[in-house]
């Protein structure tokens, strides 16, 4: 059996459940094709398009540890320029991790800074003075750091360049 979306025929091994319309403005030039839409449906996440933005994603701290959710780690320094940002904290597998407070991350624009501009965020498992990010104590998880409007991109260096936050693992339950 196949499903049929606005005159795109969707294959048969993607379940019907997850298709849905994504037209943009009514405009059929930029209809995504269905292999797309459906990524897009079953994982919640639309990519940072190059020409809007850059995404970075940590899945271990500065000295290499993989990021634990029942550690207390933190980000501390400046970031590159740009208009705005966003620090998402995921479950390896891309989802959001529950948490009770229902904290999953950060703005540029929400975040307390020192004088300097710098920021000190702090993921754990228990409550932190500050910038908190709840981990829910699970195993494992990654840090997506999103750049909008931002010089930072394909033609950077893989170095450090750019000032990007430290990643560091202080202490673990």
């Amino acid at each position: 059996m196949s499903v049929t979306t606005n005159e795109t025929r969707v294959p048969d091994h993607v379940p019907p459940d997850i298709v849905y319309d994504f037209h943009i403005f009514g405009d059929e030039r930029y209809i995504a094709d269905p292999y797309a839409r459906a990524s897009i449906a079953r994982s919640g996440h639309l990519p940072v398009a190059l020409g809007d933005g850059v995404s970075f994603v940590a899945n271990s701290d500065d000295a290499g540890r993989p990021l634990d959710g029942r550690c207390e780690v933190v980000l501390s320094g400046v970031t590159p320029a740009a208009r705005f940002w966003t620090l998402t904290l995921y479950s390896p597998d891309g989802e959001l991790v529950s948490n009770g407070v229902r904290r999953h991350g950060f703005t540029s624009e929400e975040i307390v800074r020192r004088s300097d501009g710098s920021f000190i965020i702090t993921a754990a498992p228990h409550a932190e003075a500050g910038n908190w990010l709840p981990t829910g104590g699970v195993d494992h998880y990654q840090l997506l750091l999103r750049f909008y409007d931002t010089a930072v991109g394909v033609a950077t260096k893989a170095g450090r360049e750019v000032p990007m936050p430290s990643i560091n693992t202080e202490a673990c339950q």
